[in-house]
């Protein structure tokens, strides 16, 4: 029991989304296919994270990037190159 035996909600609440998060990832892989499914689920998780650092979303220290602009290109790149994939008819 950390931090004196209380309960830390924003962990819980953490929690609870990505378990949300991981109980859709088969409905969606089942409704999109395999290869849109997962590249929808990781595109998700990382502009999330990256919103997260980049902003100091939840209570979050801003994270302090000594190139904030190629962090910002990659992010637009990985977007990007999801909708090209999303484009594409198989």
């Amino acid at each position: 029991l950390a931090y004196g035996g209380g309960v830390l909600t924003l962990g819980l609440v953490g929690g609870a989304l990505w378990s949300i998060s991981n109980y859709f990832v088969l409905p969606v892989v089942k409704l999109l296919g395999l290869g849109v499914g997962f590249s929808l689920y990781h595109v998700v998780n990382l502009v999330v994270g990256y919103a997260v650092g980049r902003y100091g979303l939840f209570g979050t220290p801003v994270s302090h990037l000594a190139s904030p602009e190629l962090s910002d290109a990659s992010i637009g790149i990985l977007v990007l190159s999801f909708a090209f994939m999303i484009a594409v008819e198989p």
